[in-house]
């Protein structure tokens, strides 16, 4: 009898360190990427059904990593093809004001005192930069970039966000309030935040103009719970509460068929998921529809 319950612990501990020991730590993996954090399993040097099945869950994250990346690159593509029209107009305003400048400066730079003149090449340059900004811009959120953690600070980022879609709704910059701090920063990727403002601004100011409603939109954001929050909050008729639990899930719309792709909120969800952070959506009791990005912070080694 001793020697069986000898022989039991024995067999025990070997399971428990082959077995159970590894389970665990395959289980942990798995609660992190649950997260939304990508990151690879830790291979297993060993060959059994464990390492097999960690380099199965490997192969299926780099597979689903693939076409998140593919969602995110079709959506931003999407968004780019929607401006292209805005932006040749806005482009065409500062190229305007500097050809009148340079007829009004050829036609009467014998007559011009020096101080007329040097207005006429200031105004010239001045829109000439506004031209590069926006251009800059349309470039910086166009380009394919790998997901890149930067601690950088937040209101640049709504205001080139707004810049952006003022290029496709130029009513945009008068119906966006921005209440963000100068001094609040952000640990995230620039590109992918701004693609997740492009569709939340994007989606509040269509609600409100398809209900009838002035568009009156308030950006915020805050330092909450050890990372930072953006919230995106529309005057807008709300959500039905019903349809609350899905606006999050991929291709779920309530417009109608051909007006939308049910694809911009998901974006957001999985931009947040993408910085281990998180998205969530409320009615406001006054009425209104109010969307929050919570991004956590760089880690302190």
């Amino acid at each position: 009898m001793i020697a069986a319950v000898a022989l039991v612990l024995v067999i025990g501990q070997l399971v428990t360190r082959r077995v159970v020991a590894p389970l665990r730590e395959v289980e942990s993996d798995l609660a992190r990427i649950g997260t939304g954090n990508l990151a690879r399993l830790t291979p297993r040097d060993r060959d059994d059904e464990i390492a097999a099945l960690v380099a199965a869950f490997n192969r299926a994250l780099g597979d689903l990593e693939e076409r998140q990346l593919a969602v995110l690159r079709t959506a931003r593509l999407a968004s780019l093809g929607t401006m292209l029209s805005g932006v040749a107009h806005e482009l065409n305003n500062p190229l305007s004001n500097i050809s009148l400048n340079a007829q009004l400066l050829l036609e009467e730079r014998d007559v011009c005192d020096p101080a007329q003149i040097n207005g006429f090449v200031e105004q010239i340059d001045d829109q000439v930069q506004r031209a590069q900004r926006i251009v800059r811009t349309l470039l910086d959120f166009a380009r394919d970039s790998r997901f890149a953690l930067v601690r950088q600070p937040l209101r640049p980022l709504v205001e080139e966000t707004v810049a952006l879609l003022r290029a496709e709704r130029p009513d945009a910059a008068d119906a966006v309030t921005l209440q963000i701090a100068p001094e609040l920063h952000i640990h995230a990727d620039g590109q992918r935040i701004q693609q997740a403002l492009l569709n939340l601004i994007r989606n509040a100011l269509e609600a409100c103009v398809e209900a009838g409603i002035a568009p009156r939109i308030t950006v915020r954001g805050s330092a909450r719970d050890g990372g930072t929050e953006i919230s995106v909050c529309d005057n807008g008729p709300g959500i039905e509460p019903r349809n609350l639990p899905r606006v999050f899930d991929p291709f779920f719309t309530t417009k109608p068929v051909g007006k939308g792709s049910g694809l911009g909120l998901f974006v957001v969800h999985e931009i947040a998921a993408e910085h281990g952070g998180k998205a969530g959506i409320h009615n406001e009791p006054d009425g209104g529809t109010c969307v929050t990005l919570w991004i956590p912070a760089e880690e302190k080694a």
